[in-house]
């Protein structure tokens, strides 16, 4: 994945306007892979927020509701919600057991 930070900048020096989106944090809110380095090179950022399935307020934050340790599950269709600060819980899944925790992302 971190070979995007090549190409993104290659293509800026050829004067293209690049615009890009994805996640910034994972389920256990570690950073996601070379996501916040290109929002460190970005010249704007905008961040945007989606709805608490908990309660509605503004969600930052994504919850998995499977017990999958991987990083990414593709196709995850219903795996996960979008929560607010309050209603994240990054090491619990809908059955209230704990996650294990995963081990920080090498930049």
């Amino acid at each position: 994945m971190e070979a995007v930070i090549p190409l993104v900048m290659e293509l800026v020096h050829l004067g293209k306007r690049v615009i890009l989106g994805g996640l910034d944090t994972t389920f256990a809110n570690e950073p996601f892979g070379p996501v916040p380095n290109l929002m460190a090179l970005a010249d704007e950022v905008t961040k945007l927020s989606a709805v608490c399935m908990v309660c509605g307020n503004p969600a930052i934050h994504t919850q998995r509701l499977g017990q999958s340790q991987e990083l990414v599950v593709v196709g995850a269709a219903g795996l996960y919600e979008a929560r607010c600060r309050e209603h994240f819980q990054p090491f619990v899944d809908e059955n209230q057991s704990e996650q294990m925790e995963l081990p920080a992302v090498a930049q």
